[in-house]
């Protein structure tokens, strides 16, 4: 019998194509991308001790657990932006509540073994981002949009926290994206699923109500070109047909919205009347006052959330509960406009920011026509524009770059264009986009664990970075076991001294830079102010060497003439 060859055997088998399986580069590469993202969040925040917020977030996530949505009261007053969905950080402590006793059921109930939820969750919003750029643009667009998603230090750090940073961030993309599936092919099924998403956004964080306008924006603005031609041609009966579909789906999309709300509140005391009410903020007064004549009106929304959502405006309005506004030396009480303009340049990565600019001019000069623009673009920029007007030029308590993680996921598909049609592209622009790539890894990676901390390069010292920004944008209580580690290995080092003093000096930034509204702006402007330091601590905690010269000149410095 002749010896089989190698082929004749193979052949015997199915091949992958014929059974229904092929190897999906594009899948595989995105699969690794992901994967990389979660164990660049999960191995970062080994180490990290918990930030300001995130043992109340994860207090109230347990609360929701045990089917109680009330507001947690902290000292001597009502804590007001903790939502349900940090019930999902919650879960590992109620479910290794049944396991015996043992090192893993005393881990489960620590806030840490909460923390992998937010960086599972995190990675579903990365994969929306894929699926939504391919269906837009192709499998070279999605790659690069969802490698941005991956290195984006921002998201990467607060991924790891038990906050609702990263879950609105997501929940508001995850919004716009339903709509876009939806006007793409109408069902009732992606009708529902566009009202069950509205409605779990606004358990989310409150900066998800703004997903109101930004929704009816983004389908008028896809409509457009229908609504022209009708109105030009005179089609009153299209134009009568199309205002009737849009009030129904719109009314479909609240009333769904809103029983999911409920559902997430248990249906706390909602429809309570509005006069039963006592609201802080003035514009919930002046709306309770408007409506006085309605005072049996009831309030379809859960009490907790519309008495949180009054308390976020009331503290946004009097700067309780937050310290000073501050970046690159400025410093205010009521917020900086176009805070959030510097906060980008210094907090986002060169090459992202350049990614997104290219994008953008792409986009511009490819000749797709208005009425395509308006039926996908109009979709990825009009949460851009709204979120960063409104933070930049409306709020109060800008308190870092987390409140406007929103418009990253918006700003990577765009940056997709870049690449779009590349397999026809020159050596030197694959070259040029390739060295984008490796410039952004380079500045993202230099800074592993420490990703909250980032700053870009345009500050070249990164000693010095804490007189660009700080807060949560830098300095969060994240890396106390650093600092700790590092002061043990300098016992003679002071932390914080009350007044000049020589030796070797570590500042907390939020004190350096006066942000504390107890405490005297200028209580340490002689260390910052005529000190660079000579060292810093997991990228965050600046240490300054002052001799006793130092001091001495500083001494003469300040006695009067």
């Amino acid at each position: 019998m002749p010896t089989e060859t190698l082929d004749s055997i193979l052949n015997r088998f199915p091949s992958p194509r014929s059974v229904g399986l092929r190897l999906d580069k594009t899948n595989l590469a995105a699969a690794l991308l992901l994967a990389t993202f979660f164990l660049l969040s999960f191995t970062s925040a080994i180490h990290k001790t918990l930030t300001a917020d995130e043992g109340t977030h994860y207090k109230y996530g347990l609360r929701i657990l045990n089917l109680n949505s009330n507001r947690l009261h902290v000292s001597n007053w009502i804590d007001d932006s903790k939502m349900p969905f940090t019930a999902l950080n919650a879960l590992p402590s109620k479910l290794g509540a049944l396991l015996p006793d043992g090192w893993l059921k005393r881990y489960s109930g620590t806030i840490q073994a909460g923390r992998p939820a937010t960086e599972m969750v995190s990675v579903l919003f990365a994969f929306l981002v894929f699926s939504w750029a391919r269906s837009l643009y192709g499998s070279g667009p999605a790659l690069l949009s969802l490698l941005l998603y991956v290195l984006e230090p921002s998201i990467i750090a607060n991924s790891h926290f038990v906050t609702t940073d990263i879950y609105a961030m997501g929940m508001v993309f995850a919004s716009v994206f339903a709509l876009w599936r939806l006007n793409q092919r109408p069902s009732a099924g992606r009708l529902l699923c566009l009202a069950v998403v509205v409605g779990l956004s606004q358990a989310a964080k409150y900066s998800a109500v703004f997903l109101v306008p930004i929704l009816i924006l983004a389908q008028l603005a896809h409509d457009l070109p229908n609504l022209w031609t009708w109105a030009a041609t005179s089609s009153f009966d299209r134009l009568k047909t199309y205002v009737c579909k849009r009030i129904v789906s719109g009314s479909v999309v609240a009333l769904v919205g809103l029983v999911t709300l409920n559902v997430c509140y248990f249906f706390n005391r909602t429809l309570m009347p509005i006069q039963q009410y006592e609201f802080s903020s003035s514009l919930f007064k002046a709306i309770q006052a408007r409506v006085a004549f309605l005072g049996w009106l009831p309030v379809p929304v859960p009490f907790p959330y519309l008495q949180g959502l009054d308390l976020v405006n009331f503290r946004d309005e009097a700067g309780f509960g937050y310290g000073r506004i501050y970046i690159l030396g400025h410093l205010s009480s009521s917020g900086i406009p176009g805070f959030y303009f510097l906060d980008i340049l210094i907090k986002t990565p060169l090459p992202i920011l350049l990614a997104f600019l290219l994008g953008l001019i792409a986009l511009a000069t490819r000749r797709r026509g208005w009425a395509q623009f308006l039926r996908n673009e109009s979709f990825l920029l009009l949460p851009i524009i709204w979120y960063l007007v409104w933070m930049d030029f409306m709020l109060h308590a800008q308190l870092g770059i987390r409140l406007i993680l929103a418009i990253f996921p918006f700003m990577f598909i765009i940056a997709g264009n870049l690449v779009v049609g590349m397999s026809s592209r020159g050596l030197l622009r694959r070259t040029l986009i390739g060295a984008l790539g490796l410039w952004l890894a380079v500045s993202v990676l230099r800074f592993y664990p420490h990703f909250l901390p980032y700053t870009s390069d345009i500050v070249l010292d990164k000693r010095t970075a804490y007189a660009y920004v700080t807060d949560s944008d830098f300095e969060w209580h994240q890396s106390k076991n650093y600092l700790k580690a590092w002061l043990e290995e300098h016992p003679t080092a002071i932390m914080d001294p009350p007044e000049p003093v020589s030796g070797l000096i570590v500042g907390t930034p939020s004190r350096l830079v006066g942000m504390p509204r107890t405490q005297d702006p200028d209580k340490y402007a002689w260390l910052r102010d005529n000190f660079t330091p000579v060292d810093v601590i997991a990228f965050t905690y600046p240490v300054f060497r002052v001799t006793d010269e130092d001091i001495k000149r500083l001494a003469a410095k300040t006695l009067p003439p």
